[in-house]
């Protein structure tokens, strides 16, 4: 798969998780462009200056812009707080591809513009079809 791949997630570790997965089924590594997902999950439990904040803030936008596709991971009874919800926005104002994996958990999640993969397979298929158009 040649793809582009931001994840956006609330929990690191589940994060990880989905993009172990995908790179056990050929997605490259460096395809996915979320760097938060493999940074050092001490850096998620320090104290953070607003210095630091504005840092991983532009990170994540400069990721979301370079990504073909944002897949966002939703969650039954998360009320949809957080990044992810800022970056699904970013995404959508760029025109990005977006894949909600698992639950649509608030309204925006229904737009028409955005595809559902309710498992992981269907979101291998999802990202494959990417894969094919862009070829």
């Amino acid at each position: 798969m040649d793809v582009n791949v931001y994840i956006a997630h609330h929990n690191i570790d589940e994060a990880l998780a989905l993009a172990e997965r995908l790179i056990d089924n050929g997605l490259p590594r460096e395809n996915i462009v979320s760097q938060w997902v493999f940074s050092p999950k001490s850096e998620f439990g320090t104290p953070k200056t607003n210095l630091r904040r504005s840092k991983i803030a532009n990170e994540c936008i400069n990721d979301v812009a370079r990504a073909d596709v944002l897949v966002l991971v939703g969650q039954m009874g998360h009320e949809g707080r957080g990044g992810k919800h800022v970056e699904l926005g970013f995404a959508m104002g760029r025109g990005k591809r977006i894949i909600v994996c698992c639950h649509q958990e608030n309204t925006l999640l229904h737009h028409h513009s955005i595809e559902v993969a309710t498992t992981f397979s269907e979101l291998l298929l999802l990202l494959q079809a990417s894969c094919k158009v862009e070829e």
